[in-house]
Parts: structure tokens; C-alpha cells; sequence
């Protein structure tokens, strides 16, 4: 009994068992916390289920954008693939086709190599 939260409980318990009027507000009252904590809870959740499917159609609008991105990047890389290979077929230097096409000469050698580079 020498713990002042103890004391308190013990003191709060003693006043709302005398009268039964002063009990049956208590609970009212708790009763009425109990029932807002509830809808806040409920708000909470529904917020956060709210949020999250929020964040999934932005990932997977994200997910598509960077996929179109991906998509023309490796559509160029391939254009440019093709285009050097022609341009080697009709005998332009390798040089000339790395300056003209973007490619490197790693690439370049890839290509001439019959192997792709990504």
C-alpha cells in the first residue's frame, strides 16, 4: 500500500462504492470513453487501409511509368543495335558507327562478336 498509485485506485474505489449514483456516472463515463477510443480506432484503421491502397495504385502507376521508361530505353538500345549492324554491312568504320549510333566499343564488340550486351 505504499505505492501512491495504489493509494489512489484504492481511494477512487472506496468514494464510488458509496454511492450508487456517483458508480453509475463512472461507468457512464468510462463507457462513453471506451466508445470514442473505439471510433478513433476504427478511423484509424480505416485510414490506414485507406492509405495503403492509396500507395498500391501509386506503385503500380510508378511501375507502369517505369516500365514504359525501361520499354523506349531498351527499344532505342535495340534500334541503335540494328542500326550499326547495318551500318557495319555496308562498311562504314567501327569508329564512325560508335560516334554516329551512341554504342561503345564494348558494345561494338559485343555486336561483332555475334553477342548481345544489356
Amino acid at each position: 500500500m505504499h505505492d501512491p498509485l495504489v493509494k489512489k485506485a484504492v481511494t477512487n474505489l472506496e468514494w464510488l462504492s458509496q454511492d450508487r449514483e456517483t458508480r453509475e456516472l463512472y461507468e457512464a463515463r468510462q463507457k462513453a470513453l471506451r466508445d470514442e477510443l473505439s471510433r478513433i480506432e476504427g478511423a484509424l484503421r480505416k485510414g490506414r487501409e485507406e492509405g495503403r491502397e492509396l500507395g498500391r495504385e501509386e506503385g503500380r502507376e510508378l511501375g507502369r511509368e517505369e516500365g514504359r521508361e525501361l520499354g523506349r530505353e531498351e527499344g532505342v538500345r535495340i534500334h541503335a543495335l540494328t542500326t550499326a549492324q547495318k551500318m557495319l554491312t555496308a562498311g562504314i568504320p567501327i569508329a564512325q558507327i560508335c560516334e554516329l549510333v551512341g554504342l561503345t566499343r564494348a558494345e561494338m564488340s559485343h555486336l561483332l562478336n555475334g553477342t548481345e550486351t544489356r
